[in-house]
């Protein structure tokens, strides 16, 4: 089973490989992939921190309502590009912007994902120079709080009881009742 910060994280992943940028498929849900000029282009997303909201603490099953800071990395090889470096590292954050609004509940995966944050800077211990662009989105979302004491049984039987109205003692029985199977194991 995975976190569903992975799970998002690959969503995200899908969406940029599907929009086409100027990365095109050199899109990567890791911040620690070693990148080579020959790789650039590229955008790397990754998770930084997660805030649950505390009011999550009361009720139960527990719902946890999150708070994720994901990043976005778009990455280009400054070498190459001069003093245009600028520019291309703000049309690879449009690209990225404009995928990421066309959807912000990322296929309804979340409730609702936004950009917090943009920085852009120069990328200097690679082989070569590299202008980063990095985008911070706000993604809120929610998921149940799963112990390892929750691991419960499978539902199999259920025991159903239908009670009979103008039931007396000398007519039917107060209810009816039978064992539903609602799932048969396999021996």
């Amino acid at each position: 089973m995975l976190h569903p910060r992975e799970v998002i994280t690959q969503k995200v992943v899908e969406i940029l490989k599907a929009a086409n940028t100027a990365a095109g498929q050199a899109v990567y849900p890791n911040r620690a992939l070693p990148l080579t000029a020959k790789k650039l282009p590229a955008i790397l997303v990754y998770s930084l921190a997660e805030k649950v909201d505390p009011e999550s603490r009361v009720g139960g099953p527990r719902e946890l309502s999150r708070e994720l800071d994901l990043v976005i990395d778009g990455l280009v090889l400054a070498a190459d590009l001069d003093e245009e470096v600028d520019t291309t590292l703000n049309a690879l954050a449009l690209q990225i912007e404009t995928a990421m609004h066309a959807d912000s509940s990322l296929g309804g995966l979340v409730d609702d994902s936004i950009l917090s944050e943009t920085g852009i800077e120069f990328d200097p211990d690679g082989e070569h120079l590299a202008g980063v662009v990095s985008l911070s989105y706000s993604v809120l979302y929610r998921s149940l709080a799963i112990t390892p004491d929750d691991d419960l049984d499978d539902f199999l039987v259920a025991n159903v009881k239908i009670p009979h109205t103008g039931a007396t003692e000398d007519s039917l029985p107060p209810y009816s009742e039978d064992n539903v199977v609602v799932q048969e194991i396999e021996s």
